[in-house]
């Protein structure tokens, strides 16, 4: 295990844990999450935005599942982000995919505070930060993918995402290694599900997709 104490920064963690799961980056987006990281641990010493104490929780946890989608995502691709909080995943992932747009959603605003200020210090231009509930947006716009990280039980976020996305739009839930069950939804098809372990725990992560049929 990486110790948080031996670390020069947070690029070195990065770059072992994610040489450990296979995946990598271009070298221009480390130093974009590496702002990313130490802006996160200094909010989370006042107001506690994550439950991820150690550059490595961050990294793992939180970064690595997000860096797998990024091959999801297309060009000029219009996203939706419900309960960014602490920037996991739609900070992250709008770093890392420049040529697409997305919307982080967050009703608290200690935390739209820290996502408009991670944003500006990371030079993120492809957000837009809402705070409101998610349940004022529905009905005023549609988008062509939405994703949630840790914020609604699976069936509930497929009910509220497609309602966000357009026809054809797809969801995206981000789940701990197990095939999402689709009891009592409808108008939703399961396209995919990619399951993978995280790099040093471990343990099972997966990102099922779903589209909205009608």
């Amino acid at each position: 295990m990486i110790q948080e104490n031996s670390l020069n920064n947070s690029m070195l963690c990065m770059k072992e844990i994610f040489k450990k799961g296979g995946e990598d980056l271009p070298e221009i987006f480390y130093p974009l999450l590496d702002v990313f990281i130490k802006e996160l641990m200094l909010w989370n010493r006042h107001f506690n935005l994550t439950g991820f104490k150690t550059i490595e929780e961050i990294v793992e946890f939180g970064i690595y599942p997000v860096i797998k989608l990024r091959k999801y995502f297309r060009e000029k691709e219009r996203v939706i982000d419900v309960g960014s909080g602490g920037g996991i995943p739609g900070l992250i992932i709008a770093a890392i995919c420049p040529d697409s747009f997305f919307t982080l959603v967050e009703p608290l605003r200690k935390k739209t505070s820290f996502l408009r200020m991670g944003a500006a210090k990371m030079g993120v231009k492809n957000v837009k930060i809402i705070s409101v509930k998610v349940e004022e947006l529905i009905g005023k716009e549609y988008y062509d993918s939405a994703i949630s990280m840790a914020v609604f039980p699976p069936l509930k976020w497929l009910e509220l995402g497609k309602l966000l996305v357009k026809q054809e739009g797809r969801i995206f839930v981000l789940h701990a290694g197990r095939l999402i069950p689709r009891i009592g939804i409808s108008d939703v098809e399961l396209i995919s599900n990619e399951e993978f372990l995280l790099p040093q725990a471990k343990r099972k992560r997966g990102i099922a997709v779903f589209v909205r049929k009608k």
